[in-house]
């Protein structure tokens, strides 16, 4: 019992030395709002491109998704830095549609602009 112990001891005080990776500080919203415009403004010349201005406008901005794979990549890392590895899990399962949102947000924008 008293070996047992020891070990118990030991591997407590083993593990008592080591602490996770401090969490990175959450992103600022300017900075979200920055690469979220970034983003939607890389995805204005590939919405042009392939709306036609008749055809579904979630259709067309479905087609635009992974044109700006780059400027994605930073969004996504402003909206999860402070996150833990299964929250990144979810809502890398969820990017699709906020994707599509986000380029259906930029297609409606530039089908009002061209009526005006």
């Amino acid at each position: 019992m008293r070996k047992l112990m020891i070990v118990v001891v030991t591997a407590l005080a083993g593990c008592a030395g080591m602490q996770p990776a401090p969490a990175q500080p959450k992103a600022s919203q300017m900075e979200v709002q920055a690469r979220t415009k970034d983003y939607m403004n890389c995805l204005v010349p590939i919405a042009k491109r392939y709306d036609d201005g008749i055809s579904d406008a979630r259709t067309v901005a479905a087609s635009t998704v992974g044109g700006c794979p780059e400027k994605y990549e930073d969004l996504f890392e402003a909206l999860t830095r402070s996150d833990n590895d299964a929250v990144k899990r979810i809502f890398r399962h969820r990017q699709s549609q906020m994707q599509t949102d986000l380029a259906l947000n930029v297609v409606l924008q530039l089908r009002a602009a061209a009526r005006q």
